[in-house]
Parts: structure tokens; C-alpha cells; sequence
């Protein structure tokens, strides 16, 4: 790693940085307290200390290789846990805040990573969309500029990957309350 990439990694991992990601993954992990956020960010952050080479080109860059590493991070641990405990106390993951209009709901890691692959056979580029929007909280701009589309077509891709998933997950769709009195 060059002194540049460091500097950037240690500029990115400022206090505020740190508490940002440690919330995205606090959301993400829901009450699950089998793996805590901050364990999420503090080994992505030392992966991100000790690699070879990174060569972000920009902070959204940074983001992006981050919310891969704490994906992966979160899917490992899910995977090692499921080896040693016989798939008893999965890890899981709220999707509430990544598909709005959803019941409350929390899916065992693995399951959703799943529904992501399946997703991805048939639209990979909304299968990276939603993963962005899940994993980093990134925003329609954010997502567009990390794929190279429009900020319509970043949303598209949103839109088709929540309608996946809520099918294939089995998901409960919330209907507004009526205003009838």
C-alpha cells in the first residue's frame, strides 16, 4: 500500500466516518447481537490497514470498497456460524430501512445473500444497486455514480430489486392505514 492510500484510508476513518459505518452496520445487524457493528467496522478497517493495495480513486471509491468488505465480513462470520452452531442463532439482517414499505423484517444473512445472488442471475446491475443501499445506506446519486448510470436508472434498479425480493423473500408489504374515521 502507498503512503497516498494510507493517508487516504486514515483520512476516511475519521471519528465521525467510524460512527457513520458503525450505525450503517447497527441498522443493518437490527437487534442481532451475535456479531456487533463495531466489530463489522473495526475489521474492515483492518483489512483496509494491512492490504497490499487498494487504490481508491475517490472517498465514494473508499465507500464502495468498504461496504464490500463489511458485506463480505458479515457473510463470513454469518457462514462460520452457521458451520460451527449447526445453523442455530443465524446472524440477521433488518431490511426494513433498504425496502421501505415492508413489514419489519429480519432474514438470517445467508438467506439474503441468496435472494441477492438469484437476483443478480437475472439483473446484476440492480443486484449491486440494492447492495450499495443496504450495506452503505448509499443514496440514488451515491449509487449512480459508483455504477456509471443515471440517477433514474439507479433508481429503476432499486425499484426492480425491491419488487425481487420482496417476492422471492416472501415479504410482507404494509398497506397505509385508512383515512376513513
Amino acid at each position: 500500500m502507498t503512503e497516498d492510500e494510507k493517508k487516504l484510508i486514515d483520512e476516511y476513518f475519521t471519528d465521525d466516518a467510524y460512527k457513520k459505518l458503525e450505525r450503517i452496520a447497527a441498522s443493518l445487524l437490527g437487534s442481532s447481537r451475535v456479531i456487533g457493528p463495531n466489530t463489522v467496522v473495526h475489521e474492515a478497517y483492518k483489512r483496509f490497514s494491512t492490504a497490499e493495495k487498494l487504490a481508491p480513486e475517490s472517498d465514494l471509491h473508499l465507500k464502495h470498497m468498504l461496504i464490500l468488505a463489511m458485506r463480505r465480513i458479515i457473510i463470513d462470520k454469518a457462514r462460520e456460524r452457521n458451520a460451527d452452531k449447526n445453523g442455530n442463532n443465524p446472524i440477521v439482517l433488518t431490511l426494513s430501512h433498504a425496502l421501505n414499505g415492508v413489514a419489519p423484517t429480519a432474514l438470517g444473512c445467508l438467506q439474503v445473500d441468496e435472494a441477492l445472488d438469484k437476483l443478480a442471475e437475472q439483473h446484476p446491475r440492480s443486484a449491486e444497486a440494492f447492495k450499495y443501499h443496504l450495506y452503505g445506506e448509499c443514496t440514488h446519486p451515491e449509487i449512480a455514480e459508483l455504477l456509471g448510470i443515471s440517477v433514474d436508472a439507479a433508481f429503476r434498479d432499486l425499484r426492480r430489486a425491491r419488487a425481487f425480493l420482496i417476492k422471492y423473500l416472501g415479504l410482507a408489504v404494509k398497506t397505509p392505514k385508512s383515512r376513513n374515521h
